[in-house]
């Protein structure tokens, strides 16, 4: 699958020794994570969205905001919001089975459209907060 991505970007895209890689968009300041977790059988897409210090009242704004966005999927389109209490942020994540039958084309795809949506739900998170201010 990343083989073919990478032939697609013009870029080097493989896991590391820890099953790992790093994709940086930056037209959206996005650094979209890849991971295999041979343990579970599962790719990992995640990728940062927004910082919490639970220090005043925005956070709690973003974390209803957030849950209202994993409500039935519907503003995740399938991925999850979840809290990393280790770095203190929304993460947006989406996993699916190693061995579930996905041409690399496919996969390209749902990088792209996991990319488009962690950018939009991080854009809607961010509009949120200044209007918190």
């Amino acid at each position: 699958w990343l083989g073919v991505m990478s032939e697609e970007l013009g870029i080097e895209l493989a896991l590391d020794e820890e099953g790992v890689c790093a994709l940086y968009i930056e037209d959206e300041d996005l650094l979209l994570i890849i991971e295999l977790s041979e343990q579970d059988g599962l790719v990992h897409l995640y990728t940062k969205l927004h910082p919490l210090l639970f220090e005043d009242k925005k956070d709690a704004v973003l974390m209803q905001r957030a849950l209202e966005l994993n409500l039935f999927a519907d503003g995740t389109r399938g991925g999850i919001i979840g809290f990393s209490p280790e770095i203190n942020e929304l993460i947006y994540s989406y996993s699916l089975p190693v061995e579930e039958e996905i041409r690399a084309e496919d996969f390209e795809d749902l990088v792209h459209s996991f990319a488009y949506t962690a950018t939009e739900v991080k854009k809607d998170l961010a509009t949120l907060r200044d209007v918190a201010e």
